[in-house]
């Protein structure tokens, strides 16, 4: 087989997929909790468990995602069960761990009162929005097992990017990867909101977009360079994710012109997406689907309309963000803080699959209505949100049942270095597909391939933070 041939099977390999249900999605989103639940009882076993090691954390939160989205995927509901079995049972050794200690142990007095270990309220006060830590970087490890485990046969056809109408895991985590910017900017755009006029605005975000634009161009002289394989359906000939992410932050700093604070940025998505999708019904679905590439917009219509909808998702995370930031400077004066947020992210989570639930129902008749990653069409809008919103309410409430609120380090680390490890986990995708036929690779190799994959992708943020505090802005 010529290489050129091979090169066409690695396209028809990701063309035309038709999606999974929207359960099976959740339950593999699900993982990322349920090892969270299992850290925590770790963490609560600290004398039996070295809980704060990269090996632990990494078997603990890394290798259940792999696996998830591979040889077990058809078996995730009994994978999570073993995982919750295992996590009660070291949390049941625990109990009996301190009801022996009470028993052989007497309070220690001090000025006649008993002295409390403060190691809960330590952590308290010490650990900023845990919830939000394991969040961030559980999107980043979702994404990063993908883009490199759908070029393998060991990952699932239902699980890889829908080629036009239908849900799939990849296509909720490229929506889920903006939202989680969008929220993490949040904060930036609160400090910006009375600072400098538009144009003083304009040119930071500018800025700031510059360096991913041109990773977008980098990539696409690169990929162009290796003929390396392009799905054009998925943004376009020239067009890439890189391109997307750079133009959000000046697309949403001339969007917050019409806000009068950032809580307006709900209603600014809501209305752009809303906008968007009667453009899209009224004939702008039938060009992006239909039109033939003609010139270097028909070329890349694709990219150019499906931004529009994820410039809704962004402003959408904003205001989520905003909502998050705001209740989290309360939650040391307020102990009912975590809850009260849980309550709210639930609330809106609630409302989202309940607007996605009725439009599902109400217009079966016309299958050109359905969710559509490639388009970020409005449905697909609704469902990105639905799902971060409610992972993210569920992290909060895992929060404040918890008698330990910490985040492990290694997804710490991954944060402080969030785009500069997804831009790595791009670059080793690329080294591996070069290197290696990978749709000919046996499930062990490809496995074992993996596995050393997210091993090194994970170990780089680790690394550069604790041996140089090393922080790459971009």
């Amino acid at each position: 087989m010529t290489e050129l041939t091979y090169k066409e099977e690695k396209e028809a390999w990701v063309t035309g997929c038709m999606g999974g249900s929207i359960i099976e999605i959740q339950l593999l989103a699900s993982t990322v909790l349920v090892s969270h639940c299992l850290w925590l009882a770790l963490l609560s076993n600290a004398q039996l468990f070295h809980c704060h090691c990269f090996w632990v954390q990494y078997i603990v939160y890394v290798v259940p995602i792999v696996f998830s989205q591979t040889i077990l995927a058809d078996h995730v509901g009994m994978l999570l069960i073993g995982m919750l079995l295992l996590a009660f049972g070291i949390h049941c050794n625990q109990g009996k761990q301190d009801n022996n200690r009470t028993i052989g142990k007497q309070p220690q007095l001090r000025n006649g009162r008993v002295q409390q270990s403060s190691t809960g309220s330590d952590n308290f006060k010490k650990q900023h929005s845990p919830y939000l830590t394991v969040y961030r970087a559980a999107t980043m490890l979702l994404t990063c097992v993908a883009i490199l485990a759908v070029d393998f046969r060991v990952f699932p056809r239902r699980l890889a990017k829908v080629e036009t109408f239908g849900t799939s895991l990849m296509d909720v985590g490229v929506g889920s990867f903006v939202f989680s910017s969008g929220l993490v900017a949040s904060r930036a755009f609160i400090a910006k909101s009375s600072a400098g006029s538009f144009l003083s605005q304009l040119q930071k975000s500018l800025k700031t977009a510059a360096p991913l634009l041109f990773l977008g161009v980098a990539r696409l002289v690169a990929t162009k360079s290796v003929d390396y394989q392009l799905h054009s359906s998925e943004y376009g000939l020239h067009w890439n994710f890189f391109i997307t992410l750079g133009l959000l932050s000046p697309g949403v700093t001339v969007l917050g012109q019409f806000a009068k604070d950032v809580s307006s940025f709900m209603r600014i998505g809501t209305v752009v997406v809303i906008a968007y999708q009667l453009v899209l019904y009224q004939g702008l679905q039938d060009w992006v689907l239909h039109a033939p590439r003609t010139d270097m917009i028909s070329a890349n219509k694709e990219g150019i309309c499906s931004f529009i909808g994820y410039l809704g998702i962004f402003c959408i995370g904003v205001d989520i963000g905003a909502l998050i930031f705001t209740d989290d400077s309360k939650i040391n004066r307020d102990a009912r803080g975590p809850q009260s947020l849980a309550i709210q992210l639930g609330t809106r989570g609630a409302i989202s699959w309940s607007i996605l639930f009725a439009w599902s129902r109400l217009l079966t008749f016309d299958g050109s209505l359905g969710i559509s990653r490639r388009l970020a069409n409005l449905p697909y809008v609704v469902w990105v949100v639905a799902f971060n919103v409610s992972l993210l309410s569920i992290l909060v409430l895992l929060d404040t049942i918890s008698s330990k609120r910490a985040a492990p380090a290694l997804l710490h680390y991954i944060n402080v270095n969030g785009l500069a490890t997804f831009l790595f986990a791009n670059i080793l995708t690329g080294v591996v597909n070069l290197t290696l036929k990978t749709l000919y690779a046996s499930t062990d190799t490809s496995m074992l391939i993996l596995c050393l994959y997210m091993l090194v992708v994970t170990y780089f943020p680790w690394f550069m933070w604790t041996r140089f505090q090393f922080r790459l802005k971009l």
